[in-house]
């Protein structure tokens, strides 16, 4: 009933086994085939229909359409993404609920992700904010594009504080780059995104989530003189329970690694600097938490920190590596 071809199974017919959608002959072609049948299983032989190729569906299939079909209007736009058809919305929901982990297939596209026109990045990253913050998203993600930079913004209704007196709406924000030493740069970007969508819905942005993605690309790693100065130095990053998170130490060149060949503890330290460096910038605006993904020899590897009170600086949290802040909470 299967046969191998192009390395995989594929289902086939014999000449004696029928099929309810296989077409019915009818009047003396069906009393050949039938003859024909009967002789075949006579002689001891059998008669291999080849499956007709089809088009393969796979779980993306439709999000790297960069036109709409002429005979649909697109009811959303997007400079960057395109045209969004019901035929693309229709995939995307269907992404956003499904029972399978496609959180780092999603990831994994934003980063590494060639695409000049950026269309495919962009419907994976609204894609991959609707999974994370599905069921607490209260309004579509916006996004726009800023030279090689994407910035997304969004309002979410934070389950941290349900059932209690604090506000429960906030403010999460995306930044997708080409390079490290571009996240001052994009901060400015997403501050004043953070800050429009805040003014519009009326709520404090204190506590938002930002969310980083650096794609795949020779200086993805490549971080501002100040990170490069605080990765020099050698000094604790992470600090001593992060470190243990780790199975080996490795050191640090002050020239830092470049992805994709770099260690994920590697990136781990080149991220914390990069943060380190710009933890001004992020509590200006008020950020809560900071998740950095970036590109790695198999997935990409994702970095959580945490702003402390006590410390009055942005902490590493290993947990965070695992699972994103908005889902850790539940």
């Amino acid at each position: 009933m299967f046969a191998e071809a192009d390395g995989k199974l594929s289902p086939t017919v014999s000449a004696n086994v029928g099929s309810i959608f296989s077409p019915q002959p009818s009047g003396d072609q069906a009393g050949a085939a039938a003859a024909a049948g009967t002789l075949t299983g006579m002689l001891g032989g059998s008669t291999v229909v080849p499956r007709k190729a089809t088009v393969r569906e796979g779980v993306f299939s439709g999000l790297n359409s960069l036109m709409a079909p002429r005979s649909v209007s697109p009811h959303r736009h997007s400079s960057t993404g395109g045209a969004i058809t019901p035929a693309v919305e229709h995939k995307i929901e269907t992404l956003v609920a499904a029972p399978a982990a496609v959180e780092e297939a999603l990831a994994s596209l934003i980063v590494d992700n060639q695409d000049k026109y950026l269309a495919l990045q962009y419907r994976a990253l609204v894609t991959y904010v609707k999974r994370i913050y599905y069921p607490f998203l209260l309004c579509e993600p916006q996004v726009n594009q800023h030279g090689s930079m994407l910035a997304a913004s969004w309002m979410f209704d934070d389950p941290r504080t349900a059932e209690t007196s604090a506000k429960r709406q906030n403010v999460g924000a995306f930044l997708v780059l080409t390079s490290l030493k571009e996240l001052s740069k994009g901060l400015q970007v997403v501050a004043a995104a953070i800050s429009s969508l805040a003014s519009q819905a009326g709520v404090h942005p204190s506590g938002s989530i930002l969310h980083v993605a650096v794609c795949n690309g020779s200086d993805a790693l490549a971080v501002s003189d100040g990170a490069a100065k605080l990765l020099a130095t050698g000094g604790p990053l992470l600090g001593c329970e992060a470190e243990e998170s780790f199975s080996s130490v490795e050191l640090i060149t002050s020239s830092g690694p470049r992805s994709p060949t770099a260690t994920p503890k590697q990136i781990t330290q080149v991220v914390a600097a990069a943060v380190k460096d710009a933890s001004s910038l992020l509590k200006a605006m008020k950020v809560g938490t900071v998740s950095v993904l970036a590109a790695a020899a198999l997935m990409p590897v994702r970095n959580g920190f945490v702003w402390d009170m006590e410390e009055q600086a942005y902490k590493f949290e290993p947990y965070l590596r695992q699972v994103n802040r908005v889902k850790a909470n539940n």
